[in-house]
């Protein structure tokens, strides 16, 4: 179970036994967790059929080895109810009443935790359940980060003459070209990390096209987000005005040193005729 909770990224979670109750002689909890890695944990506890289909029972009846029956009452009060398609129910005296489940309200599925709820009322939990599901239903997504807010630079390479030439590199700033929106609460604005992932690294390239590919994330979520950068074509140019200035010169100088050769072999060339006609 600890191999299973790294292998997921829980890192504030440890198992001591399998069925979660405290130690036997000194009755203190052993197992613990937190409430967002308990939903990472529902989350992938729910991808499990076999898991999802128990869960949504609300009893059952199992036959043991020896035709031995046992009635089995599912403790979720709440299965059925306002959104709630099943989840697990536990109590110790230091953790209270607590809940990990699944809510689906038209069509959106959202994990719900409950911890530490009052260890004297059984429904504590899900009136606390409850009353947090409404707010999560109800809550809209609010921008976090502006259309034009700086997400970062890229260094980019490219040829001096676009396919061939020497390679040089040039910074590009990226800014966001679409307002990011997210649930505004402390979780997603302190977890979340733009990645910049261009198609490709060629300054030309990127000088023809407004729009990047931006990796959003926040913690084990991600999604995609549009950028643009204040990297042109002129600007290329300009970064290597003096260059080209340089080779436009050296081939205007070539064109008119050839022009001039030219003139000079045609009038060689009539010099010697006129000659030769004079002789005769």
């Amino acid at each position: 179970m600890n191999d299973k909770a790294k292998e997921l990224g829980l890192v504030n979670t440890h198992f001591k036994n399998p069925n979660g109750l405290p130690d036997s002689v000194t009755g203190k909890d052993v197992n613990y967790s937190t409430a967002y890695e308990l939903s990472i944990l529902t989350k992938k506890v729910y991808e499990n059929e076999w898991i999802r289909e128990t869960m949504a029972l609300s009893n059952a009846t199992v036959t043991l080895p020896g035709d031995n029956i046992i009635h089995l009452e599912n403790r979720n009060t709440e299965l059925g109810k306002n959104g709630n398609i099943g989840g697990k129910t536990g109590v110790t005296n230091d953790a209270g009443t607590c809940f990990a489940g699944l809510y689906e309200r038209n069509g959106r599925k959202l994990i719900g935790v409950v911890l530490k709820s009052d260890r004297n009322d059984n429904d504590a939990r899900f009136r606390d359940l409850n009353s947090m599901m409404d707010y999560s239903y109800s809550a809209e997504k609010q921008v976090v980060k502006k259309a034009g807010d700086d997400v970062g630079s890229l260094e980019l390479e490219y040829k001096l003459f676009g396919f061939f030439g020497p390679t040089k590199t040039i910074t590009a700033n990226v800014t966001l070209s679409e307002d990011l929106k997210l649930y505004n609460n402390s979780l997603n604005v302190n977890n979340l990390e733009i990645t910049l992932k261009p198609e490709s690294n060629n300054a030309w390239k990127l000088a023809s096209k407004n729009d990047i590919p931006l990796s959003a994330t926040v913690l084990d979520s991600a999604f995609e987000v549009k950028g643009s950068s204040d990297l042109t074509v002129f600007k290329l140019i300009k970064a290597n005005m003096f260059v080209y200035l340089a080779i436009i010169l050296a081939i205007v100088i070539i064109v008119i040193l050839i022009v001039l050769i030219i003139k000079i072999i045609n009038n060689r060339k009539r010099y010697s005729r006129s000659r030769r006609r004079r002789r005769y």
